[in-house]
This record gives C-alpha cells, sequence and structure tokens, in this order.
C-alpha cells in the first residue's frame, strides 16, 4: 500500500511538472549569428557567409554576444515564430591593475525568425540595471 501511494505521489510530480515545463526556443532560432545592417536581421552563419563583426551565439538556455553572456528567465510564445524573451545578462570589463568589474542587467527582447533572418526588437521595459 505504501509503495502504491509512493508510486501515485511521484506520478503526480511528474504529471505537474510536464505540464509546466517552459518554453524553449526553436532549432532554427539556435546558433551562431552575424548581423547584416541593411537587413536589421542576423544571419547563420556559414562557411560562405563570413563575419566581419557582431556574432551572436543563441543556445537553449541563453546567448552571447562578444560582449555579454545573457541567461533566459522566461521565453514566451506571442505568436508563430515570435518569442518574448526575458533574460539576466552579465559583462565582465577588467580595470586597471587587473580589478574586474562585473555589470549585471536584464533584457526584454522579441526574437522573431523571418524570410531575412533572426530578427531582434527590445521590448517595453526591455533594458534594465
Amino acid at each position: 500500500m505504501k509503495q502504491l501511494f509512493l508510486t501515485g505521489i511521484a506520478t503526480l510530480f511528474l504529471t505537474a511538472g510536464t505540464a509546466h515545463a517552459s518554453v524553449q526556443l526553436p532549432e532554427t532560432m539556435l546558433g551562431d549569428w552575424c548581423f547584416n545592417e541593411a537587413k536589421e536581421a542576423y544571419y547563420i552563419i556559414d562557411p560562405i557567409k563570413k563575419c566581419d563583426d557582431t556574432v551572436l551565439v543563441v543556445k537553449p538556455d541563453g546567448y552571447e554576444t562578444i560582449e555579454a553572456f545573457c541567461t533566459f528567465d522566461k521565453i514566451e510564445q506571442t505568436a508563430r515564430d515570435t518569442y518574448a524573451v526575458h533574460a539576466q545578462c552579465k559583462t565582465a570589463t577588467y580595470e586597471g591593475g587587473g580589478d574586474i568589474e562585473v555589470s549585471s542587467w536584464t533584457e526584454n527582447q522579441e526574437f522573431q525568425m523571418t524570410k531575412d533572418g533572426l530578427k531582434i526588437t527590445i521590448l517595453d521595459g526591455g533594458l534594465t540595471t
């Protein structure tokens, strides 16, 4: 009887956890991206298209730029191929004398796949320290 009760409790927790699983960005948004100023969108890096600057790496748990690393704490799908993303970001800068200064902030953005590539737009209340 005790075994049956414990199995039931474990099943309940697993079901509840599955029902509230967080949304993730689709595979098409993950990877290494370069910025195209003319189209105001990122394009996926491949052997033919080389990046001159501004590389963005999008991973399932966050994204990185040359300057910062951001960890997703909320992702919400708002439309087809469109996601509202809230992230905690950090960067480190080296000061004179070998000191390191760490800065942190939050970002509220929209990630959208378009025919031009990955467009990222800052939402209201977008960047806060």
